[in-house]
Order: structure tokens, then sequence, then C-alpha cells
């Protein structure tokens, strides 16, 4: 490309200068007798007409005098790749099913305590229902995840000097995950095999509202009540590792961490998720992987205080759809 631009360059430069010569410094013929014609009137009248003086000609006469030693010919055109766009976009409808939901809800100097099995969230799972979508050109990629969940189950709740009581919970959530995902390099997984590795390096935001209610069944039918609904914002960091085994089998490997305490909020959220992808179509895939998400967010004191220390693990299975 260095070189094509050169000639051009040169190539323009020898136009506008030999047509300045020709307008600068036109040619006048010696006197002829009347009804005699010589060759110098013949050129004398093509360069008055501006006949002599063409892109083609000029471009023969800068390759003469860039390589005096070869045969003036057109320089070799050299086709521009016509742009196209690549992006590809992957619809991510997914199922996650908690093996255990564990940690505590704290509300002034009460403690709600939640210890929630598989058997048991199956039974007071009001409803679940998470998805998302990837768009990539590979180089780069924007990735969005959302979760809600509402369950509604019996726990327990410590409360100091009173001693522990029996809980009605209802809880909500939604966590929407968006990141932006650059990558870094694809490496071969073995030499002369189609099979690559990719890392992506990626940043984002991860918006989480929550919805609480709980009851507390105290001893001579003292129920005080709480309700809290809390929203904020978690910066994170992260990366994600590829592997593209065949054209029906693809693995990813993702960890991210966020939060840091900045503003709002939490204190240290992270997750990590593993899907393994078999495509039986071209545009449809059978997914199945596992993820860990890990919170602690807290904010106020006193009685103000409130905050949430969990983790939710479990498998994953969904269809991956893609355009």
């Amino acid at each position: 490309m260095r070189s094509l631009r050169i000639l051009v360059g040169w190539t323009v430069a020898s136009t506008l200068l030999i047509s300045a010569r020709a307008v600068a410094d036109p040619v006048t013929p010696d006197p002829v007798a009347p009804g005699t014609e010589s060759a110098d009137t013949t050129v004398v009248a093509a360069a008055q007409s501006g006949l002599a003086l063409n892109f083609s000609a000029a471009s023969l006469n800068t390759v003469a005098l860039l390589y005096p030693n070869q045969e003036s010919q057109p320089p070799e055109t050299i086709p521009i790749p016509e742009q196209t766009s690549d992006w590809r976009f992957i619809f991510q409808s997914q199922w996650w099913l908690p093996l255990r939901i564990k940690g505590s809800i704290e509300v002034g100097p009460t403690s709600t305590n939640m210890d929630i099995d598989l058997r048991t969230l199956i039974d007071d799972l009001k409803f679940i229902i998470e998805g998302g979508f990837e768009v990539t050109n590979d180089q780069w990629s924007f990735l969005v995840w959302g979760l809600y969940m509402n369950i509604g189950t019996d726990v327990t709740t410590d409360v100091p000097f009173l001693g522990t009581f029996d809980t009605s919970l209802g809880f909500k959530m939604t966590h929407v995950n968006m990141a932006v995902a650059y990558r870094v390099g694809d490496w071969p997984l073995e030499k002369g095999k189609t099979a690559t590795m990719g890392l992506d390096l990626l940043a984002g935001l991860i918006v989480w509202d929550t919805d609480l209610e709980v009851s507390e069944r105290f001893p001579a039918g003292f129920d005080p009540g709480i309700k809290e609904e809390n929203s904020w914002v978690d910066l994170i960091i992260g990366g994600r590792i590829l592997f593209d085994i065949s054209d029906k089998f693809n693995a990813s490997l993702r960890g991210e961490v966020g939060g840091f305490g900045i503003g709002s909020s939490s204190s240290l959220t992270w997750n990590v998720t593993v899907l393994a992808e078999y495509k039986f179509h071209p545009n449809w895939g059978l997914v199945a992987g596992y993820r860990y998400l890990d919170l602690d967010w807290e904010q106020g004191s006193g009685l103000d205080r409130i905050g949430y220390d969990w983790t939710i693990h479990g498998p994953i299975i969904g269809v991956n759809i893609h355009f």
C-alpha cells in the first residue's frame, strides 16, 4: 500500500507539472510557406488542443522516470477490499437452576438467615427468568445478561437478646449484567489443527434491584414486618477464555469482579461462569454450564442499616440462537 501511494503521488505530481509547463511555455512553430506542413506544426497543434496531455501518458512517463531500465507500462491495479460488516448476533435463552442460595439479610440489628437448597427452591420459587444476547465481530463484543427471581419461603431471623424466630421471607431480585469485551488474541490449541483459544478482556456494570419483605412472627403475635427496596450499580472488570474446538462445539470460561465500595455500590461482587455449546444447526446451539455468584452489599448504620451477604450457584441449561 505504501508503494502504491508513492506511485499515485508521483503520477499526480507529474501530471500537474507537465500541464503547468505546457501552459507556461507554449511551443511557437517556425514560419513555413503556405501550404507546407511539418512535423513541428502537427506537434504544436496537438499541444494547443490539449490532446497530448492526458493522465495515461503522464503515468507512462512517470513509470519511465522511476524505472528507466524497464519497459513503460501502466502500474498494476491493486484491488481495494470491499468493506463489509461481519457483526454477528447471539440470542441466549438460558435457565439457571440454583442448587443453593445461602447467606444473610441484615436489617437494623436483626439478621435473617437464608439456606435454601434445591428442593426448597423448587417448592418455594414463584418465578425465575433469565437470558441475554451478544453482538460480536470477534474483535469487539457487547454482552448483556439479565436475571429476575421471585422467592417466597420460610427462614429464621436472629433478634438480639430475644433469640431466633421463624420468619416468612418474600424476596425479588433483578440483576442485569452489561459488558464490553476486547479480543486480546487467538492461539491454536494444537499445531496443524483448527481449534483455537481466544482471550477477551471485559469491563462493564451490573444493575441490581431488590425488593425485600420480612414478616417476623415473634411470640404473643407481635409481627413488626420489614419492607425494603434498594437499587445500586456495580462497576465490573474481568475476562473470558473462549475455546473454539470445531464448527459444532465451543466452550468458554468467564470471570469478573466489581463493586469495590464505590459510592452506593457493593463492597464486593464476583461471579464465574463456565459454558459449553453444541451447535446442532448453523443457527441453533444447546448450552450447558455452571454459574457461581457472590454478593456483599450494605448501606446505612444502626437501625437504618441493611445488608445482603449471600451466594447463589447452580447449573445452567439453555439454547443459543445465532444470526
